[in-house]
This record gives structure tokens, sequence and C-alpha cells, in this order.
């Protein structure tokens, strides 16, 4: 299944929104088009000339809708994991290119300097670290953020007990829960 952002008409050579011109389109194309019908989420149809259903792809105006269901996750105490002394952590949830991450740090605990393909993004919800990411240091307190691209060296020194919730991109694939656990 592929889900639209645009909408091509063959006989006129144009791009519009989904929706302005389908009719018009469907009505002065059909016939002159090899037409591939698709549902959509929204539960109508488009017709994509199948000659430029490829190019449709590699430029992003049709995208594949995956067929993995939703992902839900109760609460729960258990299943943390140890990644360096006073350092655990939870894979809340994933998805095909995000994965949600909870960290519980103790007082004290040292992440040291590292880097790593992901683009990281973080909410402190309780406590206080100092990161150090690249050349810039920063003292987080509850209710700060943060966002390392990928590749540049950070590093952090818990300065109070914390828990801190982190989104990667892509998904890290050492910190997927095994299957069938989520």
């Amino acid at each position: 299944m592929y889900r639209l952002s645009a909408w091509y008409c063959s006989l006129s050579q144009c791009y519009s929104l989904l929706g302005k011109c389908r009719q018009k389109c469907r009505a002065s194309c059909q016939s002159r088009c090899l037409p591939r019908a698709r549902l959509l989420r929204d539960r109508s149809c488009a017709i994509v000339s199948s000659v430029h259903w490829d190019v449709w792809l590699k430029r992003g105006y049709i995208r594949p809708i995956s067929d993995t269901p939703p992902m839900f996750t109760r609460t729960s105490r258990s299943g943390y994991k140890d990644a360096l002394p006073g350092v655990r952590f939870k894979t809340l949830a994933h998805g095909t290119r995000t994965l949600l991450t909870e960290f519980h740090l103790e007082k004290g605990g040292v992440i040291p300097r590292h880097s790593h393909p992901h683009e990281q993004t973080g909410y402190l919800v309780s406590g206080a670290l100092l990161f150090t990411i690249g050349d810039t240091k920063f003292d987080a307190r509850p209710g700060d953020c943060w966002c390392v691209e990928g590749n540049v060296e950070h590093g952090a020194v818990v300065l109070e007990d914390s828990v801190a919730i982190e989104m990667f991109s892509p998904v890290r694939k050492e910190y997927l829960p095994p299957a069938g656990s989520t």
C-alpha cells in the first residue's frame, strides 16, 4: 500500500495536491495512462501512471505504508538493563525510524565521551546532569532538553539521581528489546 502526498496528471504533466484536480485528471487522462489504483488511509482512491511510479517513490511523492502495527507500552518497573555502572536504561517504544528510551542515572555516574551515528534528543525528567557536547558544556535541570547530532562526541556527569528520556534516530539496534518482550 502507498500513501500519496501529491497527485500527478500524466496528460497535463503537472503536480498538484491530492484531491485538488483529482476528478479532472481522472476524467482527462484515465484512458491514456496505465492506471494503478491504491487505497489510501483516508479510504479515497488515486490513480498513478505506472510510468511514473518509480520516479514518484524516489522523489518522495508516495511512500510505502508500513504493515507494522502501532506499538504501545504500559509503564513497568521491570525491563531495565545495565549500560554502565550507575546507568540503567529501558526501551519504551520503537518504530522503524525512531527509538524511545528511559535512563535511570545514579549520582556520581559518568557517561564517558563517545559518538555514534544516531541523532539523540533528550528530556530531563528529574535530577541534574552536566553534559559535554562537542566543546560545549550544559548543566541540565528538570525540564531541560538537548539534541546531539549523529557522530558528535558527547558525554555526561550525573550530579544528582536522574531520570532522562531520550529518542534515537535511526533506531539503535543494540537497544531493541528481545523479540516478543514488548
